[in-house]
């Protein structure tokens, strides 16, 4: 029995099952790196919308006491999402 694995047929069949393999192998990794390509996006675009939140508490800080509220009233945009200039 043992034997037989080891002749003709039997080398074929386990060559197979390894080439099987290395494929299932390749194909995670792939999958795999997808993900973490997706993750990486995902915490780029995190990353900005803080970096924006910030920018505008600082913006508003920086106002004196009673002038926040009114030049957020006057300047926000819920379109863009952004403070504009003046």
């Amino acid at each position: 029995m043992v034997a037989s694995l080891f002749s003709g047929i039997g080398l074929k069949i386990m060559g197979g099952v390894a080439v099987l393999f290395v494929v299932l192998g390749v194909v995670f990794k792939i999958r795999q790196s997808g993900r973490m390509v997706e993750r990486v996006e995902a915490q780029t675009r995190v990353l900005r919308q803080v970096e924006i939140r910030h920018e505008i508490d600082r913006n508003i800080r920086r106002l004196a006491a009673g002038n926040a509220a009114e030049r957020l009233r006057n300047e926000w945009s819920r379109d863009r999402g952004v403070l504009h200039d003046e």
